[in-house]
């Protein structure tokens, strides 16, 4: 999904855009455009437990400034809303744009809700949830799978657990917390993730949703699980470990800010239930990383861990 805001009125339609697609971004990016200079930004957006990864490209050319928003993945409606509110900060601001077509902009999405109580049982989602992590199981310890095969899997089935829980965040909590297998097949996963940027967030986002839907030591059992986090060691040392290593190698990932955040906020959520006493190596090397230097975007991260740190 991508929308387009022109800051001048002589743009063509935006419906050309809808209809060729990738073709009609680079014929006008290379071609009637006359682009000058071209800057990126990736940004990731939350709205509740629903978030989306966007892209930002401002190109300036001979007709002013244009900024082109595209989903890279996560959930459209947020997108959305991050696109729209946007574009009315821009007109706070002052700055005059417009879509193509004099203004035409993507039809407004409508997010639907309704009541599901009677359609999913707690079964249903325990089912589901014990046939997901047997599938993640097997697909990690699968030997006659080539690795790419393997990682398509495991993010396909992380990311199912992702929305098993967002959408029966109370019932998976509270399985969570009188199940000792789920918190082992969360560091195993986490642990066997083979430097996949996306397990390993979709594995975080599966944690905060549980240890948020569980409340203030409402997941204890399950926090007690993942303390003991088996060989591997503690939930926390891992995740402390992983945040460290993924600022500290920089690589060219889009998601990794944004995983990034989102392992701060499961340090954040475990604290509480060290009783102000976490494992004393991973706190020394996120004081290390909160007063040391950073790549830029990982700006926000910093400052989260350093807020972490000081609090």
């Amino acid at each position: 999904m991508e929308a387009v805001v022109s800051t001048q009125s002589t743009w063509k339609q935006w419906y050309q855009r809808r209809v060729h697609g990738k073709q009609w971004y680079q014929r006008r990016v290379h071609g009637d455009w006359q682009r000058g200079e071209k800057w990126q930004f990736i940004v990731g957006c939350y709205r509740g437990e629903g978030r989306a990864t966007t892209s930002i490209n401002i190109m300036t050319c001979k007709n002013g400034t244009a900024l082109m928003f595209g989903c890279i993945n996560g959930d459209k409606m947020v997108f959305q809303k991050f696109y729209r509110s946007f574009q009315r900060s821009l007109a706070e601001s002052g700055v005059k744009g417009q879509g193509f077509a004099g203004g035409v902009e993507p039809r407004e999405m409508q997010e639907l809700r309704f009541d599901k109580t009677d359609l999913v049982t707690p079964t249903d989602v325990y089912n589901s949830l014990a046939q997901t992590t047997a599938s993640l199981n097997s697909a990690i310890n699968q030997s006659h799978d080539g690795k790419r095969m393997k990682t398509m899997m495991k993010r396909e089935l992380t990311a199912t657990l992702v929305q098993i829980a967002r959408d029966n965040s109370k019932i998976v909590a509270g399985f969570a917390n009188a199940n000792p297998r789920l918190a082992a097949d969360l560091v195993h996963v986490m642990t066997n993730a083979d430097g996949d940027s996306e397990v390993i967030h979709n594995s975080i986002r599966f944690l905060n949703i549980l240890l948020t839907a569980g409340g203030a030591g409402g997941c204890s059992k399950f926090f007690g699980w993942l303390k003991s986090g088996g060989s591997a060691g503690e939930t926390f040392d891992i995740i402390a470990d992983l945040l460290v290593n993924t600022v500290k190698k920089d690589q060219a990932d889009s998601i990794a800010p944004m995983m990034c955040s989102d392992m701060v906020r499961s340090l954040e959520l475990l604290r509480p239930y060290y009783q102000g006493s976490p494992p004393a190596k991973a706190y020394e090397s996120l004081t290390m990383m909160a007063f040391d230097t950073v790549p830029d975007r990982f700006t926000e991260v910093h400052r989260g861990v350093k807020r972490m740190i000081q609090s």
